[in-house]
């Protein structure tokens, strides 16, 4: 008797441990993607502050110092998001 319930008690325990590693494997999982999104966006973003940048040298609407300059903040944006500071 005192056997089968130390038996049920091992077979527990390995079924908790079993499911904590789930767990643990998929929140990593989680983080994982997450992170990647960030990452995606921020590369977006910056493409974009690249772009912005580059038509300081080919348009006339706006000066070449505003265009640089707006191209600079949003890759800074590009950054912080890449960074975590700010979650879009």
């Amino acid at each position: 008797m005192w056997r089968r319930i130390c038996c049920k008690k091992k077979q527990r325990e390995r079924r908790s441990t079993r499911n904590c590693i789930k767990t643990k494997k998929k929140k990593e999982k989680e983080e994982e993607e997450e992170e990647m999104d960030r990452s995606i966006t921020s590369f977006l973003i910056g493409c974009i502050g690249a772009a912005v940048t580059l038509l300081s040298y080919s348009q006339t609407i706006v000066s070449s110092t505003q265009c640089i300059t707006i191209g600079l903040l949003i890759l800074m944006f590009a950054l912080f998001i890449k960074e975590g500071f700010i979650s879009i």
